[in-house]
């Protein structure tokens, strides 16, 4: 039987990951419905920073494995049972944020290969020196998770240091 504990623990972990898939699905709708066609792009968010510039990706980050989109939603399900197989062990309920994240934006983009055959990409960062590679909400969810669960495992590490 779950304690109260676990059961907030879950919670977490259940709200964070519609939140994301929420969050991403609406923004992809908008920028296929109203944005393609419609208007002059790219939109300019922050002059000369960020723009909104649709895309549709077949592979993965920086085009990696082009038009392996069913292999990567595959590869992308195979991960979410993974994190959620081993999410229930964590103690730190911090955690269940970090793993909704992670899988809130996987779940986003599967979606997406499994409706269109591609993923929607249309947030378009030029850092003047290097442009990042256009990405979405999912992209970000999931670039947080990861980024949150590195720093707060090599925070626990610095402190304990036992571990």
């Amino acid at each position: 039987m779950m304690t109260k504990s676990q059961k907030n623990s879950f919670r977490k972990f259940w709200t964070t990951l519609f939140s994301w898939i929420i969050l991403d699905q609406i923004s992809k709708y908008i920028i296929r419905a109203r944005c393609l066609g419609h208007y002059t792009l790219p939109i300019t968010i922050l002059d000369n920073w960020i723009y909104i510039r649709p895309s549709f990706n077949t592979g993965a980050a920086w085009g990696m494995f082009s038009q392996s989109t069913y292999l990567l939603g595959l590869l992308g399900c195979l991960a979410v049972l993974v994190i959620f197989l081993t999410r229930k062990n964590l103690e730190v309920h911090t955690y269940q944020y970090t793993f909704g994240s992670i899988c809130g934006g996987i779940i986003g983009n599967i979606i997406d290969r499994l409706l269109f055959g591609y993923v929607t990409d249309f947030i378009d960062v030029n850092l003047q020196i290097y442009r990042w590679p256009t990405f979405n909400i999912a992209d970000s969810a999931i670039c947080i998770g990861i980024t949150h669960y590195i720093l707060s495992t090599s925070r626990r590490k610095s402190t304990n240091p036992c571990q």
